[in-house]
């Protein structure tokens, strides 16, 4: 917003330059942009905080100018001269308020015998320097006072009011009004407006209409000045794409008792500059309870508590009665009155605010505060979570963070069975209108985005927060909005691999990432953690690939999942390559107990080393195979590996080849041949009564 200083000198004494003057209003919060022109001429171009609507006039703007250089602020400008014996203002037009909730107060005064015409140099020139053009001396006079005192003001022709009555109330049904802009506009029930007898003639605080106004014939004003409820104003503004200079004051909250000065100094000008008569009396009706002044109690170690200045009692009251407070001893500090004009203010750390930037934000000391502790931090889990990370980026995968807000589709590809993501009442965008449940969406897309510029060999890990209602999986056509009884936020751990696992080499084929890799991590990770996982066959794979699934237990519970992508859910991300995803439930894994780390010593004697080529039914798990064959050899089994895997036509249907490596190895002797064919007996046996395995010929 642009201010004239010559402006400002009519109502507080001005000795530095506009350079310096610039400066200081800066130092306390008023921004100075630029400086046009010089001395008197000089119009200072202000950022002026948004919630600050008391400093967007040339007055709000000295009262700030005489504050922080300790001068007076001159008073209001004078009162209007009234024309003796003519008929009273009430004689001429009526005021009613029907919508006391959106208009606390309503000033009107009438003036006669008016002749419209250019307005003088003088006003012409300050409205040009900020930035207005001028219309006529009426339109002129009101946004002159606008500008000069902060508060909003409408001209109407009287002898066009039906009725010569005024009534504020909420617009009818279907009712339109043609505003000063040439535009009709539909208006609603909850919209406020200014109507005459029959009809409406102006949006309260917004725009006028054109039926009422002012035009080269009018003699006859009704001026009005009145204090409309801010979140009114804004939602009419808004409702109606319809912003001007009046509702951008009004929104954020005009001062009502500057209401009858604005229309005196408006009515004083247009006699001045109008050869207007004023009629006697001001028509003026306000709600009861309406802008109520405010007390606040303001400590002063509260000042020093949240600025680490020190200010002595005197200083402070100084500082707050130069803005315009009013501040009473108080035991501990000062009740401070809060000025009507002052709508930012509401609070005690508002008024310590305005002491600190009064005193000058320059001076608050360089000091560490203290910041007394309110809980105790889990380290241990911390530690925790750093050795994942280390563990997952020793293993080649990169760390990404994916947004919290997500897709109710996505969430829903790949969510758990029984939880749902949490619904956000107002969306910031489209396709983010839940919390996420799961991390498998976030970076299933960001593989996609990696693979759709070019990148094909994608890992990456997420270790973030998840948030569940827990609920019976509901249909896919409800998921949106599938009920559920409580919210639940844990911490948990995502992978997602794709494209190449092992290069291109003369010496070794190509090998795409797989379930294997992934699993693979997690359990380089466990071991680093010192805590156990088994997998499992998950009960229903979806949305994973049959037979390439398996869910994580941990202390006999289901703490996270791992698998292949199935292909229709891949396609449903836009996905054709092969995708390997996992997630660990951080907040159940970590509350396991850690495995005591055991110790033995190394191996003094040989080991016997077999292989077997054993044929197997599809379905039976590895996992199986390995503990019956550790628990048919004893103590003499030291290690068990599975070094291949062959399916053909040369095999039973339903049954493949694997390939076992089994070390035996005594930790006091060197076995002998008998005893390692005893037990490879054994095992074989073992292997054949519980899962029906024979050797391959």
């Amino acid at each position: 917003m642009k201010f004239a200083v010559e402006w400002m000198r009519e109502f507080v004494e001005i000795t530095i330059s506009p350079a310096e003057l610039a400066t200081r209003l800066t130092s306390v919060g008023f921004v100075v942009d630029t400086i046009e022109g010089a001395g008197d001429t000089a119009i200072l171009d202000v950022d002026v905080p948004p919630n600050r609507p008391d400093g967007m006039n040339v007055y709000g703007l000295a009262r700030e100018v005489a504050a922080l250089s300790s001068k007076t602020l001159y008073s209001y400008p004078a009162a209007v001269r009234e024309s003796a014996g003519a008929p009273p203002a009430s004689a001429a037009a009526t005021v009613a308020i029907e919508a006391a909730d959106l208009c606390g107060r309503y000033c009107a005064r009438v003036v006669r015998n008016i002749r419209v015409a250019p307005s003088p140099d003088w006003i012409v020139r300050r409205l040009g320097a900020i930035g207005l053009t001028p219309v006529n001396n009426v339109v002129d006079i009101t946004n002159y006072v606008l500008w000069e005192l902060g508060h909003p003001l409408h001209a109407f022709d009287l002898t066009r009011l039906e009725g010569r009555r005024i009534v504020v109330r909420r617009a009818h049904r279907g009712e339109t009004i043609q505003t000063l802009d040439g535009v009709a506009r539909r208006l609603e029930p909850e919209m406020l407006v200014i109507a005459d007898a029959t009809k409406a003639v102006a949006v309260a605080g917004v725009m006028g209409g054109a039926g009422t106004m002012i035009s080269a014939g009018t003699t006859e004003v009704l001026l009005e000045s009145a204090w409309f409820e801010p979140s009114g104003v804004r939602r009419t503004s808004k409702r109606l794409a319809l912003s001007t200079d009046a509702s951008y004051r009004f929104e954020r909250g005009a001062d009502i008792e500057v209401a009858h000065v604005a229309i005196d100094r408006a009515a004083a000008l247009l006699a001045e500059l109008a050869g207007g008569e004023v009629a006697p009396g001001l028509i003026d009706i306000r709600a009861e309870g309406a802008m109520a002044k405010r007390t606040i109690h303001l400590r002063t170690s509260r000042i020093e508590t949240l600025t680490g200045m020190r200010i002595e009692p005197q200083r402070t009251r100084k500082y707050l009665e130069a803005l315009g407070f009013e501040a009473a001893a108080a035991p501990d500090g000062f009740e401070v009155v809060v000025p009507r004009h002052r709508q930012d203010v509401s609070a005690e750390a508002d008024l310590v605010e305005e002491v600190a930037r009064s005193a000058g934000y320059d001076a608050i000391p360089e000091t560490i505060p203290h910041l007394p502790g309110t809980g105790a931090v889990n380290r241990f889990a911390h530690r925790r979570e750093e050795t994942l990370r280390s563990s997952l980026l020793g293993s080649g995968y990169s760390e990404a963070m994916t947004y919290s807000f997500i897709s109710s589709d996505d969430d829903w590809l790949l969510r758990e069975e029984g939880v749902a993501g949490v619904p956000l009442t107002n969306p910031m965008a489209e396709g983010q209108e839940i919390l996420r449940s799961t991390l498998l969406p976030g970076l299933t897309m960001a593989a996609r985005h990696n693979l759709n510029h070019g990148v094909r060999e994608v890992r990456l890990f997420e270790i973030g927060r998840v948030f569940r209602r827990v609920e019976g999986r509901a249909a896919h056509e409800d998921r949106k909005h599938a009920p559920g009884p409580e919210t639940d936020e844990q911490l948990c751990a995502g992978i997602v691999a794709t494209g190449l696992a092992r290069a291109r080499h003369w010496s070794e084929p190509a090998r795409e990432s797989g379930f294997h890799d992934v699993k693979g991590a997690i359990e380089e990770a466990l071991q680093r953690l010192s805590l156990r996982a088994t997998f499992e066959l998950p009960a229903a794979p979806n949305p994973f690939r049959p037979g390439s699934a398996a869910r994580m237990i941990s202390d006999g519970v289901v703490v996270g999942r791992v698998g292949l992508l199935g292909e229709e859910v891949a396609a449903r991300f836009g996905i054709k390559a092969q995708v390997a995803l996992a997630e660990i439930n951080l907040s159940l894994l970590f509350a396991a107990p850690a495995t005591p780390l055991a110790f033995r010593p190394i191996p003094r004697f040989p080991a016997s080393s077999r292989d077997l080529a054993l044929v197997v039914g599809r379905e039976t798990a590895w996992r199986d195979i390995e503990s019956a064959i550790s628990e048919a050899g004893g103590d003499l089994v030291a290690r068990v590996a599975l070094f291949d895997r062959y399916e053909g036509k040369s095999l039973p249907e339903g049954h493949i080849s694997v390939a076992v490596n089994i070390v035996y190895q005594h930790p006091d002797r060197t076995l002998a041949l008998e005893e390692v064919q005893a037990a490879e007996a054994k095992v074989l046996a073992a292997l054949h009564d519980r899962f029906g395995v024979t050797l391959r010929r």
